[in-house]
């Protein structure tokens, strides 16, 4: 139980009571503060006390109650105290006011440093590109929007918190089936994820990915929904690309943001070709790969090395193609995430001749998606420990 001091002050300010839980909390005697007032004043911090004595004189002069939280200097340490009044007369006309004094430092402590968090986690999502949304169930009430959505969609912030429906209303006329799915998933498996296009605003279309799925109390009772869309239209347009280059990649290799090579699949992965993105990409010359100088073997992180192969190895025993990601170090020995999408390429004898395919950069992604985890996990934190 949290100790509460109790007091009876006099409109001429002087105390006709005051507790013994009121004297501890003051670090000042009774006798002492009945005798001299101003003990109590002057413990008060001295950037509060002016506010303080002026909603005293306040309270006073209209015999209100009173209700303030304030700063005390106790023993050297900064205490923060709640003080509440209300008046009272007596037979004889005289007013008094009767309250109580409680320690709530810990608890403004807590306060305090949740909001700092707060706002430190509200700087954070700021910057991120993804759309942080939760709406309530049932009455599917926007809660929170997070401001990027303004980027992605052209609508200001204001008016998606008035009208949840809004997301439905710029998916692309030809993708509107995916609502359905998504509320099928939601309603199957209690979470969706979906990549579909939308049209903005100005009439741009873009590529999104939409992540939702239910949240549910103690009890099991589904009282939100929350989600994340992420703008991927650069890489789904990468994606149509590829698909519709793959005959013409030798071509059209100068135009892709990846790094397109041919190599053995032998031990080092020795390079009969590969793009001059391998440069931009991890700070080593093409003709150094090409003179087995350094080798796309060598830049894979050795803790990657292996796994790299193992999958490599039987995807191209099964003669399907491949897609991996794993930590490459470039020249400087900085790591970068990569994607890698490649395959087999054999002779009339089915036996394998080379090993073709593309490297993209995914390190922001990656670093997007372990931020958001780490944002996820402290609001958890911070709710369970106010809860």
């Amino acid at each position: 139980m949290i100790p509460m001091g109790i007091y009876k002050l006099r409109e001429d300010f002087t105390f006709a009571y005051v507790s013994p839980v009121w004297c501890r909390l003051n670090n000042i005697k009774e006798q002492d503060v009945l005798d001299h007032p101003h003990l109590a004043i002057n413990i008060i911090h001295p950037d509060d006390q002016d506010y303080f004595l002026q909603k005293n004189i306040e309270t006073l002069i209209q015999k209100s109650s009173f209700n303030e939280t304030t700063r005390f200097i106790i023993n050297n340490q900064i205490r923060w105290m709640r003080i509440q009044s209300k008046p009272h007369q007596d037979d004889q006309g005289k007013w008094f006011w009767f309250g109580t004094i409680t320690d709530i430092t810990e608890q403004k402590q807590a306060e305090i440093e949740f909001q700092q968090t707060k706002d430190q986690l509200q700087n954070v999502i700021s910057s991120l590109t993804e759309v942080l949304w939760s709406i309530s169930v049932p009455n599917f009430k926007v809660i929170y929007v997070s401001p990027s959505v303004e980027k992605i969609y052209g609508i200001p912030l204001k008016e998606w918190m008035e009208d949840y429906t809004l997301w439905s209303q710029f998916i692309h006329p030809e993708d509107q089936g995916i609502v359905d799915v998504i509320w099928q998933n939601m309603e199957t498996k209690g979470y969706s994820q979906t990549e579909y296009r939308i049209v903005t605003h100005e009439g741009e279309i873009k590529w999104v990915s939409s992540k939702a799925k239910y949240v549910q109390n103690e009890q099991g009772i589904i009282i939100r929904i929350d989600g994340i869309v992420t703008d991927i239209t650069e890489n789904q347009l990468i994606k149509i690309a590829l698909a519709e280059s793959e005959a013409r990649l030798k071509n059209l290799i100068d135009y892709l943001p990846g790094v397109a090579y041919q190599c053995l699949n032998d031990e080092d992965y020795t390079a009969i070709f590969i793009s001059d993105e391998i440069e931009r990409l991890t700070g080593y010359k093409t003709e150094d790969f090409i003179t087995n100088q350094i080798s796309l073997q060598a830049i894979i992180h050795p803790d990657y090395r292996n796994n790299v192969r193992k999958q490599i190895n039987q995807f191209l025993e099964e003669k399907k193609c491949f897609e991996i990601q794993y930590i490459i170090t470039t020249i400087d020995n900085q790591e970068l995430w990569v994607y890698e999408k490649g395959r087999g390429v054999y002779d009339r004898n089915a036996q394998l001749k080379h090993i073709e395919g593309l490297i993209f950069d995914i390190t922001k992604q990656k670093n997007t998606e372990t931020e958001l985890q780490n944002i996820n996990q402290q609001l958890i934190r911070k709710e369970q420990m106010l809860s």
